[in-house]
């Protein structure tokens, strides 16, 4: 069977060397292929063989390219089939023989993935577009071709609309169609977001990217909303190679839909450790300023395992003795302490206290000591204090699990302990994340020359209180930043709005500008309490809304009631 393979780019910053994949291998299985480009993204015709042309269009959707390309070809008729895809497809996660193997030739229309809806004729089936292949009796047939071109041009760039109106036609031919994944049972769902990797590729050499993708109102509306996780859990399983793909995709967009849609975030066993299969370099990084609670933070620093080194700072020559002679104590690879400067607080300490070895280690632990004097009661800033040295130093097991989470988690370069979102810190969620310091991340972001797409609408990915662990690597362009004590603000210090706010918000960009996720973490003891914390507020919150007369079915009715 002689086929044509129209492909096409729609998305400009896609990975063209996945793209030059998908095209080889689809390649072996083609006589010639047609590479639509409506993105501008960057492909070399040098790494294909001479079957192969590229064409340029501007303004047109996906099926529009397709059906341009379909008919720029003069010998068209020589083809028995089109295989028309795109840039969705990652893979191959096998041979692409699979797809063409003991292919019905009583279909007319087939593809990876049918769905159906019901319309005024019935209940329809069609061909997800994102993979559709085109037997010769449509495109060979003007009249049939003609209609299809009008039901596309101009429209709806979605491909999932496009792929129903064309099916919708179809239907109303009679013409038979069939998918290697028939999800007809799922009632109009959208597949790629629903469809189990392991189920997919068990039919499929490749995947949609869109799998991976997924948005709370669309995914809480048809499910429990963890499907992109589950989906790229499969794929590390499957394929790692495919998953660092996608990873490499999901790592352009905003940190927060990466975080939306993966929900990246752990609960770590406290008191039960995974065996570290590997030896890295690991340290604490301490900057304690008060004397008076030293023995607490002695007590977090006793947790370290006895091969992470102990690096601390303070910028008192009395705290520093007591410290010495404290921590003394302590079963460490290494213990050091040196005297910094006050100004700049703990943001200073870190960027600059042990400037000179940081980037030896694999993975560090920052925590500095906390009194939060600005609140009243006493009780609030201890509590902030202390849940963010649990979240990093819950225990020895803990600790040996997060190591354990950065060896195993090749792209995780940033964990924080996760933030403290009740009773008076529920304003942690809203309007404080970014508060007054946008300009501010801006501005340092500029002058760090990150590459990332920050968005004041977005949630905001902060270790806030700064307590957090971090793979070296990631953090290298704010580590290596020739930071002087001239850059920090002088005491006193606003509540709000300074560089060393802009320093605690800017993680997350940074970590992103150089390949990394961020994440928080949390132990098991204390996920129990964030659980019941959480179902409490959202009880009380429904009962309000239910006291006014509103009643939904989801959470989007419940925030829409507000």
């Amino acid at each position: 069977m002689k086929r044509l393979l129209v492909f096409c780019l729609r998305d400009a910053k896609t990975d063209i060397s996945v793209v030059e994949q998908v095209i080889r291998s689809l390649m072996d299985y083609s006589d010639s292929c047609v590479v639509v480009n409506i993105s501008g993204a960057l492909i070399d015709k040098s790494n294909f063989k001479d079957n192969i042309s590229i064409v340029s269009l501007k303004g047109v959707n996906i099926f529009e390219a397709y059906f341009q390309a379909i008919y720029s070809k003069k010998d068209i008729r020589k083809y028995d089939e089109v295989v028309c895809t795109c840039d969705s497809l990652i893979g191959p996660l096998q041979s692409a023989s699979v797809l063409f193997e003991n292919v019905s030739e009583k279909e007319s229309v087939w593809g990876i993935v049918s769905n159906f809806l019901f319309a005024d004729c019935g209940k329809v089936h069609y061909i997800d577009g994102r993979f559709i292949v085109l037997r010769k009796n449509i495109y060979l047939s003007s009249h049939i071709f003609r209609h299809l071109q009008n039901l596309v041009r101009g429209g709806n760039e979605d491909v999932e609309i496009l792929s129903m109106r064309i099916g919708t036609y179809f239907q109303t031919l009679g013409v038979k169609i069939s998918g290697r994944l028939d999800n007809a049972w799922l009632n109009q769902f959208e597949s790629p977001l629903f469809d189990a990797v392991d189920v997919m590729s068990e039919v499929s050499p490749f995947l949609f990217m869109e799998a991976f993708y997924s948005n709370y109102p669309h995914s809480e509306a048809h499910t429990m909303g963890g499907t992109a996780k589950k989906a790229i859990s499969n794929l590390q399983m499957i394929s790692p190679s495919a998953a660092d793909t996608v990873w490499e995709a999901m790592l352009r967009q905003n940190i927060s839909d990466v975080h939306h849609c993966l929900k990246p975030d752990f609960v770590l066993p406290s008191k039960l450790s995974y065996t570290l299969e590997k030896s890295s370099k690991t340290a604490l990084y301490m900057h304690l300023y008060y004397e008076d609670i030293l023995d607490v933070s002695h007590r977090y620093a006793k947790f370290v395992p006895e091969n992470m080194d102990l690096l601390i700072t303070t910028s008192s020559r009395s705290c520093k003795e007591r410290i010495e002679e404290m921590f003394s104590d302590i079963v460490c690879g290494k213990l050091e302490v040196r005297l910094v400067s006050g100004q700049g607080r703990s943001e200073s300490a870190f960027l600059m206290g042990f400037k000179d070895i940081v980037m030896e280690y694999d993975y560090i632990c920052f925590v500095h000591d906390k009194k939060t004097l600005q609140v009243n009661p006493a009780s609030i800033g201890w509590e902030f204090w202390r849940s963010g040295m649990d979240g990093c130093l819950y225990s020895r097991d803990y600790i040996k699990n997060i190591i354990y989470t950065f060896d195993t988690n090749p792209r995780l370069g940033f964990l924080a302990a996760y933030p403290t979102n009740v009773g008076p810190y529920i304003n942690i969620l809203g309007e404080y994340e970014w508060s007054s310091n946008y300009e501010g991340i801006l501005s340092l972001a500029k002058r760090l020359n990150l590459q990332t797409n920050i968005d004041k609408s977005k949630r905001l990915l902060a270790p806030f209180g700064s307590y957090f662990w971090f793979r070296t690597s990631a953090l290298e362009p704010l580590m290596n930043y020739p930071w002087t004590l001239c850059d920090f603000p002088e005491e006193p210090l606003p509540v709000d709005g300074t560089l060393l706010h802009a320093i605690e918000r800017i993680y997350p960009f940074v970590v992103q500008s150089q390949g990394y996720y961020s994440a928080y973490s949390v132990p098991d003891d204390l996920a129990s309490v964030l659980l019941e914390d959480s179902a409490w507020i959202m009880r009380r919150i429904q009962r309000k809304v239910n006291a006014r007369g509103h009643y939904f079915q989801d959470c989007h009715g419940l925030i829409d009631s507000l």
